[in-house]
């Protein structure tokens, strides 16, 4: 007996609200055997900067994006409680933080994918 393949048998096998090839992006055709959705880390960035530390004067705003691949119910958060998105309202982004006066982690999550940026205040020149 050949059973019908996951992404052709009718059924949200993954739960994620889509049914079966093309519509389940985790179904790279009809005769996938795995709905499960395959998304790329998600992607964070400060002042456009990718770096895992940026450097910036007390009390300065950043700009925070973000680039969520595509996967679903994503959220930002920081370490200080302020500037958290849940969910983000699309896939890629950007907003402008509130004033940052002490190291900051900013977070974009999707499901068990995460990517951060820690803010770091300096009293010096930032380096641009």
């Amino acid at each position: 007996v050949n059973p019908v393949p996951p992404c052709a048998d009718g059924i949200d096998n993954d739960g994620d609200g889509n049914i079966d090839f093309p519509s389940d992006l985790g179904c790279a055709s009809a005769a996938d055997t795995d709905e499960a959705d395959v998304f790329p880390p998600p992607t964070i960035t400060i002042d456009s900067k990718t770096n895992k530390i940026v450097f910036i004067h007390a009390n300065d705003q950043v700009t925070i994006g973000w680039d969520t691949g595509g996967a679903p119910s994503c959220t930002l958060t920081s370490s200080t409680g302020q500037d958290t998105i849940n969910p983000l309202p699309t896939a890629t982004g950007s907003i402008l933080s509130t004033p940052v006066n002490a190291q900051t982690v900013f977070t974009v999550t999707c499901g068990t994918l995460t990517n951060s940026i820690t803010v770091e205040i300096i009293s010096g020149p930032v380096e641009t």
